[in-house]
């Protein structure tokens, strides 16, 4: 298995752990896989702070999870 069928295995068996921990890890790996245009890896934090990057990719899985 490569790295990317690799990632997309995580992801899936994350989303459907279903609770909002499993998410937001799922949230996390996805945005650290985005790439640039060219295939560059783009380094996406949604803060400085690493702990408030998770609280903000928690709020993402929740909102994705239709919680309130």
């Amino acid at each position: 298995m490569n790295e990317e069928e690799w990632v997309k295995h995580s992801i899936k068996h994350l989303l459907e752990e279903n609770t909002k921990e499993s998410w937001t890890e799922a949230v996390c790996i996805a945005l650290s896989q985005l790439k640039d245009k060219d295939g560059k890896a783009l380094r996406v934090l949604l803060s400085n702070d690493y702990s408030e990057h998770i609280e903000r990719c928690a709020q993402i899985a929740k909102t994705l999870r239709g919680e309130k």
